[in-house]
């Protein structure tokens, strides 16, 4: 039986029941709309569970869809992106003059460090629970020049090499994260520095640290509730066992047919894809980078020749393996299967981008509109450039 078009629901009174099965629904989609479901009414409250009584590591909390933008003028207000609908909220922060904020992880939670203690703390911005790990002392004690902090560094000559030592404070400021998100249910891994990956959880006194891998590692990011770091030739999985220091594991070994300049790195669902981007000459002796992707097999350790970004775009700084990965539907500007290169700006301040199409291979250099997500994100990208 249809209602009366003067018939207005009691959204308010809303059964219990169907109230709490709405709000699952919400919260696996996106703990962002979760928060304003609850935020509704009273009655909604009352039969949803309250974020802030859960763990920072809950994963069911975590917003896995969110990245956080690079500081403006007001640093305490941090603008965070949806890479599947490209809303944009800002979230308010821990006061920066009291901590320091190093970056954030692929689960979408912000790691700070105080400025008093030197605790680094494990946050989540839209549910505001926190977690502390060890101290940055144990991150960085072993570190006695700029190594830690610019990839760069790595490569300078005896002689042009960096021997001063920095304060804990003058690192923190400069502090360079790669990469970081979860390996277990608590673990935490990061990459930073040149080739450095360490790991924590709550709990623990240090920081377990592995220093100057070699070869270095070009990538790393979580997979399915694992933690995964790559090299010119090797995949590695972070092991957590009990009782145990958790410790990088090979699970893959691989040889292109070209040489690797860089590696770049996406994943949806059950796949993953990883790009590499391989410098080529063409008949003229001249270079220019070209893309190819490839889906690796974790259980064989093959990687496999893939055309088309399974309808996703990629962002990519071409110095850095720096990678923002977005649904092409956030934008009519966005194309899909296609890995855009953001280059900087010319001396106009016009953006300098290409847009490598990779299931054709055309290239083309498109416009970005003031207001689109598409010039947003290439300023982000930008940003993580310099």
């Amino acid at each position: 039986m249809g209602l009366d078009k003067d018939t207005k629901r009691d959204w308010a009174n809303l059964p219990e029941g169907p109230a709490g099965s709405i709000a699952e629904r919400i919260l696996s989609d996106d703990v962002a709309d979760y928060v304003r479901f609850r935020a509704t009414c009273a009655a909604w409250r009352a039969c949803t569970v309250e974020p802030s009584a859960h763990s920072v590591l809950d994963r069911q909390f975590h917003p896995r869809r969110w990245i956080m933008l690079p500081s403006t003028l007001n640093a305490a207000r941090r603008l965070f992106l949806n890479v599947f609908t490209g809303e944009r909220v800002r979230v308010r922060l821990p006061d920066p003059h009291h901590c320091y904020v190093l970056g954030h992880t692929a689960e979408g939670l912000v790691l700070l460090c105080r400025k008093d203690t030197y605790i680094v703390q494990l946050l989540n911005p839209l549910t505001e629970r926190l977690a502390d790990l060890p101290s940055a002392t144990t991150l960085l004690e072993e570190r006695p020049n700029l190594d830690f902090i610019i990839p760069l560094a790595g490569h300078l000559s005896n002689d042009d090499s960096l021997s001063f030592e920095w304060s804990l404070d003058e690192e923190l400021e400069e502090f360079s994260l790669r990469g970081a998100g979860f390996a277990d249910d608590s673990t935490i891994a990061l990459l930073f520095g040149f080739s450095d990956v360490a790991f924590a959880k709550p709990g623990d006194k240090s920081w377990t640290t592995q220093p100057d891998i070699s070869p270095p590692v070009l990538s790393a990011f979580p997979f399915a509730g694992r933690f995964y770091c790559v090299t010119e030739k090797d995949i590695f999985v972070v092991e957590t066992t009990a009782n145990q220091q958790p410790q990088l594991v090979e699970v893959a070994s691989y040889k292109l047919d070209v040489p690797v300049e860089r590696f770049l790195k996406i994943y949806h669902n059950a796949d993953m894809l990883v790009s590499f981007s391989h410098l080529f000459s063409d008949h003229n002796g001249s270079f220019e980078d070209k893309y190819r992707v490839y889906g690796a097999n974790l259980e064989t350790g093959e990687l496999i020749r893939m055309k088309g970004l399974d309808g996703h775009a990629m962002f990519i700084c071409p110095y850095n393996t720096c990678s923002i990965w977005v649904l092409a539907l956030v934008s009519p500007m966005i194309k899909a299967d296609t890995i855009y290169v953001c280059w900087g700006y010319k001396s106009s301040g016009r953006p300098i981008v290409e847009a490598f199409h990779t299931l054709d291979g055309s290239v083309e250099r498109p416009n970005l509109d003031a207001g689109d997500i598409l010039l947003t994100i290439y300023h982000v990208m930008s940003v993580l450039l310099n």
